[in-house]
Parts: structure tokens; C-alpha cells; sequence
């Protein structure tokens, strides 16, 4: 249940990172040599690698703006109406879990919200290159 909506929110889950076997090692293991040459590095190659077309990106950016939008919504209806609710019938107590329920959508909306940007310029910019943009926050759903 938990994996559903980790998906749902965005997250991704990776494989393991593979790891040779060096022959006389007694039984350790080492990382591979470096990444394998066929892997995607950067945006571009990544797009070729998965052979996406700009219809498809188009599709993929709307998604994650309107994913971001909806999740900043939920974060916003948390805050007001679930810590007022939480406080009056529960106390403080409840109201601070309201309030973390409230962050953790907030922080699905800012990777969905950095996913849209990452599209839209056609970059894989890091999480600090997005923090110190707020222009970028707020994705447009139609480019």
C-alpha cells in the first residue's frame, strides 16, 4: 500500500547498484569499474536512451504540474482545515500531526513541482538550482 502511493506521489525506486566480483577477493565485493556506457548520464541521452518524444515529455510535464497542484492543494487543506479541526477536537497534539501531514505533501508537490522544471528546460538541474529559482515553483500545467 505504502509502495502505491509512493509511486503516486512521483517516487521512483531504482535497482540495486550491481556490484563485481573480483576473482582471489575472498569473498568481498567491489563496486563496478564505473557506469555502464549504455546508461543514460544527462537529459538529452536519457530522452534517446527511453526513446521519448516531445509528445510524450508534454504529456509527462502537465502530469507532474498538475500532480504539483494538487498536491499543494492537499498540503494547503491540511494546514487550515485538518490543524484547526485537529486542535479544537484533539488538542495540540494533533494538530502538530496535521502539520506534518501537511509538510510531507508539501514535499511531494516540491519534487513533482522540480520533475516539471527538469522537463520544461530540458536539464536535469539539481534540488539547489531549484530552490533558488521561484520562478520555478509554480509550473504552467499548458506550455
Amino acid at each position: 500500500m505504502l509502495r502505491f502511493f509512493w509511486r503516486w506521489a512521483g517516487g521512483k525506486t531504482y535497482p540495486p547498484v550491481t556490484v563485481a566480483q573480483r576473482p582471489g577477493a575472498g569473498g568481498r565485493r567491489e563496486p563496478a569499474a564505473g557506469p555502464d556506457p549504455g546508461e543514460p548520464v544527462g537529459f538529452a541521452d536519457a530522452v534517446q536512451f527511453f526513446n521519448v518524444t516531445d509528445a510524450q515529455l508534454r504529456g509527462l510535464h502537465r502530469r507532474h504540474a498538475a500532480r504539483f497542484y494538487f498536491l499543494l492543494g492537499g498540503a494547503l487543506f491540511a494546514l487550515s482545515f485538518g490543524v484547526t479541526t485537529a486542535f479544537l477536537r484533539g488538542g495540540p497534539a494533533r494538530a502538530l500531526l496535521a502539520v506534518l501531514l501537511a509538510l510531507l505533501f508539501l514535499a511531494a508537490a516540491a519534487g513533482s513541482s522540480l520533475r516539471a522544471w527538469q522537463i520544461r528546460e530540458r536539464h536535469l538541474h539539481a534540488f539547489g538550482d531549484w530552490i533558488h529559482r521561484p520562478r520555478a515553483w509554480f509550473p504552467p500545467i499548458v506550455e
